[in-house]
């Protein structure tokens, strides 16, 4: 007799093995994968990028270009930790180079860090939701700096991810969409 403990929230589907749960929600592995790819295929269905060359970042009047997904606050709860690649540059910077998380997207997220960047460097980044003890760890490289008004010695940072994994995708994705469902519930009210 098998003992079913867990159901995915999206089909009802029993679950042999245990459920990958994000935000909150249970998945089964084709629901978190079917997630991911609309996450993924959303992103896709944006205005292709300026025909300026990679190394060249797109001016201020293209900012809607650079931008292929929607941005949102960050999930109430999760934390950003931004570190440089292993090396000398690590071990001098010292540990989170975070200061403020300021938004995120499917693609990417800015924040403001300590330190000076330039385009195209690579950093570490993970990003923990203490509620259910989710740690996802990705690679980014920057796309946008600019020297930070308010913190001195720190940079205005925006980054993509490189290679996400199909968990942080299904998690922001569900963010977002969480995001949405209370910005309309509060939008009635006044």
């Amino acid at each position: 007799m098998l003992i079913f403990r867990h159901t995915c929230d999206v089909c009802q589907a029993r679950l042999f093995r245990a459920p990958i749960v994000v935000l909150g929600r249970r998945y089964c592995r084709r629901c978190a994968a079917r997630t991911a790819r609309e996450a993924t295929a959303a992103e896709c269905a944006a205005p292709p990028a300026s025909s300026a060359s990679p190394a060249k970042a797109p001016s201020v009047a293209n900012k809607a270009e650079r931008r292929g997904s929607p941005r949102f606050s960050p999930p109430s709860g999760a934390a950003l930790f931004v570190r440089r690649p292993r090396g000398l540059l690590r071990f001098l910077s010292g540990g989170n180079l975070v200061r403020v998380w300021l938004d995120v997207s499917l693609a990417g997220l800015a924040a403001v860090l300590q330190g000076t960047f330039k385009e195209n460097d690579t950093l570490e980044a993970q990003i923990r939701y203490e509620k259910f003890r989710d740690v996802f760890e990705v690679r980014v490289r920057v796309i946008h700096v600019t020297p930070s008004k308010k913190f001195p010695g720190a940079s205005v940072v925006g980054v993509e991810f490189i290679d996400p994994p199909g968990a942080l995708r299904t998690f922001l994705a569900n963010a977002h969409e969480e995001t949405l469902r209370l910005a309309s519930h509060s939008g009635g009210r006044t």
